[in-house]
């Protein structure tokens, strides 16, 4: 068959999951998702692993696997050093989807995808996302829309700050402030839509993933924090958003002609937070692998390990103290405290669980806030001990090995649902920014890698208590690998459930609906089952994984600690 040129609007509900939405489609809450499921295909959408947003929707804008495009985690790690940054889409490898529609000369809006910042240059518009530093950046193209959009859109904002309302158990301002940005990016797309002519649209709305991470715990009488009192005032929230937005997807339905083929998709699904726990780096510890600053005696007297203890606590409290003020001091202070302390920079673009390691004794570590491990590898690491070759493979060998037989010790449960070397489930030539290895944590029960430095009792796995659970993290409810894919459209099948779906699928996907080759690159697949017929498929090669859309190095330090505030009070980093 000849695929459809028409016109693609790609409607993103981040992190929305079938797990709550499939109930209240059936008591008929969301009736314009439900007639897009009866009238086209449906079904859950795999995300990257982990399922995080920065590698999810880098994998949706280029067909890529983080093997390729480079985007594994918001926090990158700065080769050579101990320290992380926090990435961009300018650090992404591989063409996007606009920069590819553009090339071919079609018209293009981008709205509030994440990692976007920043903007590229596309024939159209576009509308930076998560990763932009706020609106006094410079985040569209072209620049001047900007300013457009700020005389035009009353109130809008990148990402609501919640993280403030949810420390003081104001639950009712962390949803009037999500629903304020939902209505916002809502105005913005419609002022867009009602100015600008366009081939393909792609927005995504936040909404989902906001409602979801804060008000889990008012929805499930199983979550370590749930309170019937508050569930009764609080919770419809997450219900009433997935509404607001079905509604939203019913106005836009409205202004696509029948030759326009819609996709509504989530990067990620979501579920509760668990009290279940694993320390990566005590674990590590425990294996004869990690050394922690104090926590053995390595000769030379107490002085030499009262002063290495003093060493690491000194390193710790500069890093607490910052993550303190950077989430509540006013920016001159901080950038007092940056002038007053010549050694804080390193300090504070390194991750909090790494200023109480012993590298010299150290063969390999996590960053604690992904379910990963680097091996200390010399020439890689700046006090790697660990040569490259025969002993890295047998030692990751080792460490795979144990991870594969590590056990809850009061439930038996597998802590690690599975373990990867880096190359097996992410080839590609950015494969060497992601750690050594990767490891699934079991979702049902849910387990949660937490920094070691906030343990309590012993052991490398607990079950933390209430009290302890909502001491240390702000958000309730977790991603999940399950997203949703609905897609309707002249040639596409009626009512059809799919399986097998990948988030890399819907680039190459899109771009055969518009008549457009898939890159040979691409890693993901066309969704033929899709079609009413077999579609026409045209490969054309590429050659460009290695360009990055832009130069990196975009962030001022006042942007960079904007950006990792919002991400910290989300529980990215």
């Amino acid at each position: 068959m000849s695929t459809s040129k028409g016109k693609v609007f790609v409607i993103g509900l981040d992190g929305a999951t079938f797990d709550l939405a499939r109930t209240w489609i059936d008591e008929g809450r969301l009736p314009n998702l439900a007639g897009l499921m009866r009238e086209g295909v449906h079904g859950e959408l795999a995300s990257t692993i982990p399922p995080i947003s920065a590698a999810a929707w880098a994998s949706f804008s280029t067909g890529l696997n983080p093997g390729k495009h480079g985007i594994y985690h918001f926090r990158q790690h700065v080769p050579g050093t101990y320290r992380q940054k926090i990435a961009t889409g300018g650090d992404r490898k591989g063409k996007s989807l606009w920069r590819i529609l553009s090339d071919h000369g079609k018209k293009v809006i981008v709205v509030n995808i994440v990692m976007t910042y920043p903007p590229e240059q596309v024939n159209g518009f576009l509308v930076s996302g998560l990763d932009s530093p706020g609106t006094g950046s410079n985040y569209t193209c072209p620049a001047e829309l900007r300013e457009e959009l700020g005389q035009a859109v009353r109130g809008y904002v990148i990402e609501p700050d919640l993280a403030q309302f949810a420390r003081r158990d104001r639950y009712d301002l962390v949803y009037r402030n999500i629903i304020s940005c939902l209505e916002a990016r809502n105005a913005a797309v419609e002022y867009l839509l009602d100015k600008y002519e366009y081939d393909f649209f792609a927005v995504n709305f936040r909404a989902t993933d906001l409602v979801q991470h804060h008000f889990w715990k008012f929805i499930n009488e199983a979550h370590p924090l749930y309170d019937e009192a508050q569930a009764r005032e609080y919770g419809h929230c997450i219900r009433s958003v997935y509404e607001k937005l079905d509604r939203i997807v019913g106005e836009l339905l409205t202004r696509c002609d029948d030759q326009t083929t819609v996709v509504v998709m989530s990067d990620h699904g979501f579920g509760t937070d668990s009290a279940r726990t694993v320390y990566l780096n005590r674990w590590l510890q425990e294996q004869g692998w990690l050394s922690f600053v104090g926590g053995g005696d390595e000769g030379g007297g107490l002085r030499q390990v009262f002063g290495k203890i003093e060493q690491g606590a000194r390193g710790l409290l500069r890093k607490l103290i910052w993550d303190f003020a950077r989430q509540h001091a006013p920016q001159g202070l901080k950038d007092l405290l940056k002038r007053e302390l010549p050694d804080l920079t390193n300090t504070l673009k390194s991750p909090t669980t790494y200023h109480a390691i012993r590298w010299a004794q150290t063969v390999a570590y996590s960053d604690e806030h992904r379910s990963n491990i680097w091996i200390n590898l010399k020439g890689r690491e700046p006090e790697g001990i660990v040569e490259p070759g025969a002993e890295y493979e047998a030692l990751r060998d080792e460490i795979i090995e144990r991870l594969r037989t590590l056990h809850d010790p009061e439930t038996g449960t597998a802590v690690f649902s599975e373990v990867y070397r880096r190359e097996e489930l992410y080839p590609g030539q950015q494969v060497g920014v992601t750690p050594d290895i990767h490891m699934v944590l079991t979702q049902d029960p849910l387990y949660v890698s937490r920094p070691s430095r906030s343990a309590h009792g012993s052991g490398s796995v607990a079950t933390l208590t209430p009290k302890q659970l909502s001491a240390g993290w702000l958000i309730s409810g977790r991603h999940r690998p399950n997203g949703v894919f609905v897609m309707k459209g002249p040639g596409i099948v009626r009512g059809r459930a799919l399986t097998g779906l990948s988030i890399m699928d819907l680039a190459p996907t899109i771009l055969t609906v518009m008549g457009h080759p898939v890159l040979d690159s691409m890693d993901g697949r066309v969704i033929e089952e899709a079609f009413t017929s077999t579609p026409e498929v045209r490969s054309e090669h590429d050659d460009s994984g290695e360009e990055p859309s832009s130069n990196g190095g975009v962030y001022s330090e006042a942007e960079e600690d904007e950006v990792a505030d919002r991400l910290h009070g989300l529980g990215y980093i």
